[in-house]
């Protein structure tokens, strides 16, 4: 686990709650109503500088921080898909579904069309995670994982098929931590602080996956919960 997982979760944190989705309009006759969108180039610019900058700064950074003490090897992939019981491949699933979400979110903010905006969006989080394949795999210390990609792409399409089919995320990944006795005794590995154990000590992470089922089973009944 990188420092930028760290960032990565507080982004998850403020995003999680986040149900402010545009219903596609809908006329008498039950066909849907197509939607106008003008492009907004100064927020399309500030949308595109950001992400550049981040993009920059997260491989400038993470490379100098985390890399730049190990040694460096020709690009080269590794199986890691024994190690953990999977469940870093739940944190790479979780991290690129709700930058997807909020990826989408910031492209219809600018102006995007609704399919442009659901791509573009939502393959956000599986390009931003691949900063740290890029960098794994040219590290002799560790190597790029297939299986950290196949989540990351897991995540981003779970974001942009729902969006794509209802428009909304009917069904949802979340995140609770406990605190484990483990980390005391290996602070290295899972975390020496409160923040860092929340990433990194597996022990204590469980991973839901919720379905609101008011719009699943298309209920409109004011007595069942909208959540």
């Amino acid at each position: 686990m990188k420092q930028l997982f760290l960032i990565l979760f507080t982004f998850i944190l403020l995003t999680s709650n986040a149900q402010d989705w545009n219903i596609p309009k809908v006329s008498d006759d039950g066909w849907e109503i197509e939607q106008t969108y003008t492009l907004n180039k100064k927020k399309r610019n500030i949308l595109l500088i950001s992400e550049a900058t981040a993009y920059t700064v997260a491989l400038v950074g993470l490379n100098q921080l985390w890399y730049a003490d190990y040694p460096k090897s020709d690009f080269h992939f590794i199986n890691d898909n024994g190690e953990w019981l999977q469940m870093d491949k739940m944190g790479h699933i979780s991290s690129s579904y709700y930058t997807g979400v909020a990826g989408i979110k910031a492209y219809e903010w600018a102006g995007f069309s609704r399919k442009k905006a659901i791509w573009y969006g939502g393959m956000t989080g599986s390009l931003f995670l691949t900063i740290i394949e890029i960098l794994d795999g040219h590290s002799a210390e560790w190597g790029a994982s297939s299986g950290d990609l196949i989540a990351n792409t897991t995540g981003s399409l779970l974001a942009i098929g729902q969006a794509l089919k209802w428009n909304e995320q009917r069904i949802q990944l979340k995140y609770s931590y406990s605190p484990t006795r483990f980390a005391d005794q290996n602070p290295e590995q899972l975390g020496g602080n409160n923040l860092e154990r929340a990433l990194k000590d597996y022990n204590g992470q469980t991973y839901w996956i919720s379905f609101n089922l008011r719009s699943l089973l298309n209920i409109n009944s004011s007595d069942f919960p909208q959540w």
